[in-house]
């Protein structure tokens, strides 16, 4: 109290000289920050430099802001090293593709009684991380969008248009993925993945599309996980897995719903091709279609073991073009269709209990 009584004795030209050093001495503070760039070509750029002095108003720093938008609070909490755990309480609409991770990230929505969006406009592109572990939760993703070479480009690192993980670790729970496109790539609309751990749970896929296969979800090359009580329904792909297509890669599948979704060619909602040890348990396959190949709602080709589908799963008016694999279509391997229950010992559909 008694600085402030010194200072309002000061006259009016004293008082503006004392704030202008102040303001110098914060604006020499910046300019000798090191600036640190976070992407290029629109993919969630800037520098720290710039970040920290759009915290100023336009009037030279007469007044100090301290917030800063929902997509550039994401933004910062991405490019920064020291942050883990992220809480979004706000939606967020991008305006160019998020940057790219190389750290274990996590995503928690917090908006009140509902999830969180984040919303690509249709244009820009989600989460991409390598070498890392991503964690999702209470987040509603939607119009995210990537664009690759080509179908057989066989570019991995363009598929996904809302995640995609490389080597590494993706965890998904409680999340809507909603209308996400990878336009001119090889797989995954919504997800994809390569040479990952996956647990996705609670959640739902619908409407997604790719111009190759698997409509919401692609996971390749000794990808392994679940997929537990998540519906996937509506989404289309160009080839191959309406819903989901698991090449060289697995997952063990249990209380999930496959409806509506639509392939070009096989598999019009999941295709598995060597995807030894995957197994398909308490889930079902509704009105999912092929109209131009085989396997209306499963596909599967295999060289040696293939899937495990328990009795507890169910095939309801699904549709090909072959009308004897509007269920289910199988070539190659060994394919268990389990009765309900198993019997006691070891078996493959041992998975089914």
């Amino acid at each position: 109290m008694e600085r402030r009584r010194q200072l309002g004795t000061l006259s009016p030209l004293a008082r503006g000289q004392v704030m202008a050093f102040v303001v110098g001495s914060i604006v020499l503070s910046l300019a000798s920050m090191p600036q640190v760039r976070a992407g290029k070509g629109g993919e969630g750029g800037g520098d720290a430099l710039a970040e920290l002095r759009s915290f100023f108003g336009p009037e030279g720093g007469r007044s100090l802001r301290s917030d800063m938008n929902p997509e550039r609070r994401l933004r910062a909490a991405m490019a920064d090293g020291t942050t883990s755990l992220y809480e979004l309480t706000a939606d967020v609409t991008l305006t160019s593709s998020l940057p790219p991770l190389s750290k274990d990230f996590a995503v928690t929505g917090k908006c009140a009684g509902r999830r969180c969006v984040i919303n690509g406009g249709g244009k820009f592109r989600g989460f991409v991380a390598q070498s890392a572990s991503l964690s999702l939760s209470g987040l509603d993703l939607v119009g995210m969008k990537t664009v690759g070479k080509g179908v057989n480009a066989f570019e991995y690192d363009t598929s996904g248009g809302a995640v995609y993980v490389r080597d590494g670790v993706l965890t998904v729970k409680n999340c809507v993925f909603r209308r996400n496109k990878a336009k001119k790539a090889m797989g995954g609309g919504a997800i994809a993945m390569l040479d990952t751990r996956f647990l996705i749970s609670d959640s739902e896929l619908t409407g997604n599309s790719v111009d190759g296969s698997g409509g919401a979800i692609a996971a390749w090359s000794n990808s392994y996980g679940e997929l537990r009580r998540t519906k996937l329904s509506g989404n289309k792909a160009g080839y191959y897995g309406g819903a989901a297509n698991f090449r060289e890669a697995g997952a063990k599948i249990t209380e999930c719903e496959f409806s509506g979704n639509h392939a070009g060619k096989n598999g019009g909602a999941l295709l598995l091709s060597e995807a030894g040890g995957t197994v398909i348990a308490s889930s079902r396959f509704e009105r999912n279609s092929a109209p131009k190949g085989l396997g209306g709602a499963l596909r599967v080709i295999a060289n040696d073991d293939g899937p495990t589908v328990c009795a507890s799963t169910t095939f309801t008016n699904n549709s090909a073009k072959d009308k004897t694999t509007s269920d289910t279509s199988v070539e190659g391997g060994e394919t268990t269709f389990c009765p309900a229950p198993p019997a006691p010992g070891p078996s493959a559909c041992s998975a089914c209990k």
